[in-house]
């Protein structure tokens, strides 16, 4: 299968990299990691220890194939911009959503061919150490909407090669799934970003934490309510330790946004969760946003 990652960082290249053994696979990335992916292959640490040869470019216009697949794994804040590029530059093609926080997949089905946009969520942990080499930080479960019959077979392959990376599930309610990984994101992301500690770190001191995370998921739970999705803030708590345990050495996305001083996607969580939420008293998810906005604002002077 023809595989195009659009928008290939941490987990985009992570993704590509468990599926290029078996798929032709073409990373859309940054230059500086392009180049190196090109010259000496991508370099996978972590879980998995290998080197695998997908082809890596920095403009959709030099893709020199027609894709079956997209993966669309850019930031939340450049969802839209993906999304009109991908429908100017080739015909309907099933596009697979990989993105933390809310709103990308309503924003993908008004974009995109009718149909053909998918929402998808993984727990698998990803940092990009340096151009061409990722750190396969943790197996996590990956949970894929439900296919329509013409694209079930795209899908199917998907699920397949993304099982090299921990157990793949179809999620029949895929706004569900989003929810739940959007409590765990910032169950996980915005404490470990603030300390500037790996994942590992949230989970040895947990019941140290254990409070402050069951108060700011139950401010989720009920924003979540508030739009009509089911929140269960003590199945969350247990995930955000799961996941933290089995990512350990993982930095989160939020981390390494900071420490690079690039753009958070912020917007996308508490502020979703701010703005879904208007009839819920969100102190805690306010505070976050707030404080995470101010470190956004250190990393520029």
């Amino acid at each position: 299968m023809k595989i195009l990652v659009y928008g290939a960082g941490a987990l985009g290249s992570l993704l590509g990299g468990l599926l290029a053994e078996g798929h032709e696979v073409v990373l859309l990335s940054r230059r500086e990691h392009a180049e190196a992916v090109n010259a000496h292959g991508l370099v996978l640490s972590g879980v998995l220890a290998k080197v695998v040869h997908p082809r890596a470019i920095t403009e959709l216009s030099a893709l020199d194939m027609t894709p079956e697949l997209v993966l669309l794994t850019v930031k939340s804040y450049d969802t839209v911009a993906a999304c009109e590029c991908i429908v100017a530059n080739m015909g309907p093609t099933p596009v697979v959503g990989f993105q933390n926080g809310l709103g990308n997949l309503e924003a993908m089905k008004r974009i995109l061919w009718p149909n053909k946009a998918y929402g998808a969520t993984t727990t698998m942990g990803a940092t990009l150490i340096g151009p061409g080499n990722v750190l396969f930080a943790g197996e996590g479960t990956t949970r894929l909407e439900a296919a329509r019959k013409e694209d079930t077979a795209v899908l199917g392959e998907l699920a397949e090669g993304l099982r090299k990376g921990g157990a793949v599930e179809r999620a029949e309610n895929i706004t569900q799934a989003i929810w739940d990984k959007a409590a765990v994101n910032i169950g996980i992301n915005y404490l470990t970003a603030l300390a500037g500690v790996e994942n590992g770190v949230l989970a040895s001191h947990w019941e140290e934490l254990r409070g402050l995370v069951a108060e700011l998921l139950s401010e989720v739970a009920c924003a979540a309510e508030q739009t009509g999705v089911q929140a269960d803030p003590e199945r969350w708590a247990e995930a955000v330790l799961d996941v933290a345990s089995s990512t350990s050495s993982n930095r989160s996305s939020m981390l390494q946004d900071l420490e690079r001083g690039k753009r958070t996607e912020n917007d996308a969580l508490a502020g979703e969760v701010l703005r879904r939420g208007q009839g819920c008293s969100l102190p805690g998810i306010h505070t976050l946003y707030s404080l995470v906005r101010l470190a956004e604002a250190r990393t520029t002077l």
